[in-house]
């Protein structure tokens, strides 16, 4: 069951190519160390050592930002994500497999893994790139395994600066699609088969 959920999420093949939200990605397998399909992802990022990429699904769904103000500076207002809606999960082929929602992913077969940000990127498109390490999981398959999440190739997010001259509590919702790579531990006897070659 394992390996038909892994396959309906990634394309199995020889070699690998860099992958985003509007390209389909080729992944080798199976992968012995933490693998990354786009050698552009920032170390920060990555997966850590000893886990192995299960499957990349692709995510749409709208999120809301607010106006509130800054930081340093409470006369300027800025654009701040206030509201994750969520959306679809997509496989390689355009075709609905899950929701999200937040910080959480959940595909047909009844896995569903959530997880806290413990590094993030930030992108020239006002977007960022997070790696997010699971807390909790549901049921099995490819999200009852996966114990690190990259959110990559983020398009769309935050409003332009030049909107945000409204007032305070002004609100935006915004659509975005975005990478998810789920990686699991390598198991102890195929970590044994890599290092003895």
């Amino acid at each position: 069951m394992r390996g038909h959920q892994i396959v309906s999420l990634v394309l199995l093949g020889v070699g690998a190519a860099g992958c985003s939200t509007t390209d389909s990605c080729v992944i080798g397998s199976p992968q012995s160390t933490a693998w990354n399909v786009d050698a552009q992802i920032p170390a920060a990022v990555r997966a850590p050592a000893g886990h192995v990429l299960l499957g990349h699904v692709i995510g749409r769904g709208v999120e809301t930002f607010t106006l509130r103000p800054a930081d340093n500076d409470a006369d300027r207002l800025v654009w701040r994500p206030t509201k994750d809606e969520g959306g679809d999960l997509l496989d390689e082929e355009g075709n609905v497999i899950g929701h999200h929602e937040g910080n959480s992913w959940a595909i047909r077969d009844g896995g569903q893994v959530s997880a806290d940000p413990i590094a993030t990127v930030p992108q020239p498109n006002g977007s960022s790139w997070v790696l997010l390490q699971a807390d909790s999981h549901e049921g099995g398959g490819l999200m009852g395994s996966a114990e690190f999440v990259e959110q990559l190739h983020t398009v769309g997010g935050p409003p332009p600066a030049t909107l945000s001259r409204g007032a305070a509590g002004t609100q935006f919702r915004a659509e975005y699609s975005a990478d998810y790579y789920f990686y699991g531990a390598v198991a102890p006897q195929t970590r044994s088969m890599i290092v003895g070659g």
